[in-house]
């Protein structure tokens, strides 16, 4: 078999085998830098939109069960929400990855403190948000905290009532049951029942894209060791060439 293979041709394969391989590992790092690196960023941001246009919601929610039942713990709630959006109280545990505060509304318990502060430019900046991006995520934020400023109008109302002596239980009829029903114990227990397999859910999805960067590695690997055949062809197409080249001198 050698002995139809001269020294050029040995020697080229070499050359060959190696450009190729370093070429293929070249891209592969490319590849490799892009899926441990955009693909964690890309996430990031994503859930960093989600948890401000969540926060939002749940300023809302607390704003109208201020309004509706006169409250003052849900008005505590609306102010701690902001506080913890704008950096000012640190976050509970699993305020991120969970629907805090409707297990908060349905049991009256609060999980203990995280001792960490963020706002949403801190945690853009922390997630590598770019520049664009950044101007419209701001740009929700002041759109949110415009909101934020009638809803306290709304509840400064509801307060006035009753600091004055303005009494909810006066209230009365079919219109006042429903809005109860929808605001009341029984409403924050039926969510919470929708809300615990969401969060089971969540898990799932988590553990499955961990599983999927676990099996893109092996397969990068796999690729790895395939490109190491390639190069380990490479260095014995050179010591071919080498073996090959008195025999090619000895005929000239």
């Amino acid at each position: 078999m050698l002995s139809r293979l001269s020294h050029k041709q040995a020697a080229g394969a070499s050359v060959v085998f190696t450009v190729s391989a370093g070429i293929f590992v070249l891209l592969i790092g490319i590849v490799l830098g892009n899926v441990f690196t955009e693909g964690p960023r890309e996430y990031d941001v994503t859930y960093l939109a989600n948890f401000l246009r969540q926060t939002s919601e749940d300023l809302t929610s607390m704003a109208r069960l201020h309004v509706v039942t006169g409250e003052q713990r849900y008005r505590e709630y609306f102010d701690e929400i902001l506080a913890i959006r704008n950096g000012e109280v640190s976050y509970p545990l699993g305020y991120f990855n969970r629907p805090y505060w409707d297990l908060v509304l349905a049991t009256g318990e609060p999980l203990p403190d995280s001792g960490t502060t963020y706002t949403i430019r801190e945690l853009a900046s922390r997630y590598g948000v770019r520049d664009d991006e950044m101007t419209l995520l701001l740009a929700a934020e002041t759109q949110s905290n415009a909101l934020v400023e009638l809803e306290n109008e709304a509840m400064d109302v509801v307060e006035a009532y009753v600091a004055g002596g303005g009494d909810y239980s006066a209230l009365e009829g079919d219109v006042l049951a429903a809005i109860q029903r929808l605001h009341g114990p029984e409403y924050h227990k039926a969510k919470v029942r929708i809300m615990t397999p969401l969060v089971e859910f969540q898990s799932l999805v988590d553990l499955a894209i961990r599983e999927l960067g676990s099996r893109s590695t092996d397969q990068f690997l796999f690729l790895g060791a395939g490109l190491a055949l390639s190069l380990v062809l490479a260095l014995l197409s050179a010591i071919v060439s080498l073996i090959l080249a008195p025999r090619d001198g000895s005929q000239t």
